[in-house]
């Protein structure tokens, strides 16, 4: 017991110094550090790995903002977006379609090299709220199945993008991504079901 306190107490010692150097950090360089903010939206292909299956892609949506931090070529950018995800699985005896949907308020923190002619590179990771499960066969009706995944999703992934720096379209962006879920989404025992989706869309920086 006396161990584990000591390891807590260290820990909480680190903890408190990263904050330290973060604050000095964010402090020495905030004279040349710009924040800014916008509004992203585009489609997912979205599709679903289960052991045993191939699942198909699904088109779907995303929508949301971002809050961007940036210090010379580095730049944090946090966002909240609103994100259909799922995937189509066919039957391999009549042809019909089984369809999987899932809605997310995902949270990603990226971390970002922006050069001057706009373009950029990002890596980062990103943290999903289930906000509502449907199952769909053949287009036979929706079944509510919310109570059989987890409430949550966490993935990690990377993109790039171009971003205007001039003109009247200052500030417009196209951006893709591509994120794989580490999080294994069932809560049933169904399997070892992850997501994984790629996307592409408009950004515009205020």
């Amino acid at each position: 017991m006396r161990k584990l306190k000591l390891i807590m107490k260290k820990s909480t010692k680190t903890l408190l110094f990263m904050h330290i150097v973060c604050a000095a950090i964010l402090f020495t360089t905030s004279v040349h550090a710009q924040f800014s903010g916008g509004i992203r939206a585009g489609a997912n292909l979205s599709t679903e790995q289960y052991p045993g299956f191939t699942m198909q892609n699904a088109i779907l949506g995303y929508g949301g903002g971002f809050a961007r931090y940036q210090v010379s070529q580095i730049a944090f950018q946090l966002e909240a977006n609103y994100s259909a995800e799922g995937g189509n699985l066919k039957d391999a005896f009549n042809g019909h379609i089984n369809k999987y949907r899932e809605t997310y308020i995902n949270v990603p923190l990226f971390i970002q090299g922006r050069f001057a002619l706009g373009e950029y590179i990002e890596f980062g990771a990103q943290y999903g709220f289930l906000q509502s499960s449907t199952y769909n066969y053949n287009n036979t009706g929706t079944v509510n199945t919310k109570g059989y995944y987890k409430s949550n999703n966490f993935s990690l992934g990377g993109g790039a993008g171009y971003e205007f720096q001039k003109g009247s379209v200052k500030g417009l962006g196209i951006n893709i991504r591509f994120m794989q879920g580490l999080t294994a989404i069932s809560s049933s025992g169904t399997g070892d079901i992850k997501t994984s989706t790629f996307s592409l869309g408009l950004s515009q920086k205020f």
